[in-house]
């Protein structure tokens, strides 16, 4: 008996419709508008191309195509638009959203700027983390009361991260920012600090096992 099954076939219909050259077309000019530019202003940048981005707006030879996605998308980050490239390609992920201020200014404290920012970053990788640094483990590099964010590595994946500085996630629940090393005696996670002079209560915690680790590849210092 053969069944058919109505809903893949819609979601498939519609994922399609999401991405097509029509679609991206209107995403671009929603993108532009929220950022109040026109077409010449959009391509004030040798990233962008009047005569291609106009092609791009009407969805015109294949529309917007993956490539370029992130050219526009830094364009925007300029006028304070955080976007992601999966919105902009196929409409999935984050929507688009506006910075409540500009980076220059004085209408937020430093801290409130720094969350904006680490914000912005998360919605443009989905699969990232951040932390507060909360001890001197790893000072002066980092200092408590420093921001960190990175991309999530999980399962065999982290191994590729030993001796690199990273948010980790033990088991427990708890997140940290150590220096990641494999411990040898038993294959698993060796989590140090890098100060000498630290007053952590455990500098080496051994035979540690993680839910994820993400390499820094943000750093946010308030001073």
């Amino acid at each position: 008996m053969t069944v058919n099954h109505p809903t893949t076939l819609s979601d498939d219909t519609e994922s399609t419709e999401l991405s097509s050259p029509n679609a991206r077309a209107e995403r671009l000019r929603t993108l532009r508008s929220m950022a109040n530019l026109t077409r010449e202003e959009m391509c004030n940048t040798d990233d962008l191309n009047i005569n291609t981005y106009r092609g791009w707006e009407r969805a015109r030879y294949g529309g917007l195509p993956n490539n370029a996605a992130e050219r526009v998308i830094h364009r925007l980050a300029k006028e304070n638009i955080v976007a992601s490239t999966e919105w902009l390609i196929d409409g999935t992920g984050h929507k688009p959203f506006v910075l409540p201020w500009d980076k220059g200014t004085d209408e937020a404290t430093p801290e409130d700027k720094i969350l904006s920012e680490i914000s912005a970053y998360r919605c443009l990788h989905p699969n990232s983390t951040y932390a507060q640094v909360t001890d001197d483990g790893l000072s002066p590099a980092f200092n408590p009361g420093d921001y960190v964010a990175g991309i999530k590595y999980t399962g065999d994946s982290m191994r590729m991260l030993f001796d690199k500085i990273c948010i980790v996630q033990k088991k427990s629940g708890e997140t940290l920012v150590r220096f990641l090393r494999e411990d040898k005696n038993t294959g698993r996670f060796m989590l140090c600090t890098t100060n000498p002079t630290t007053t952590v209560d455990q500098p080496t915690e051994y035979d540690v096992k993680l839910n994820f680790a993400a390499p820094i590849g943000r750093v946010y210092k308030i001073s």
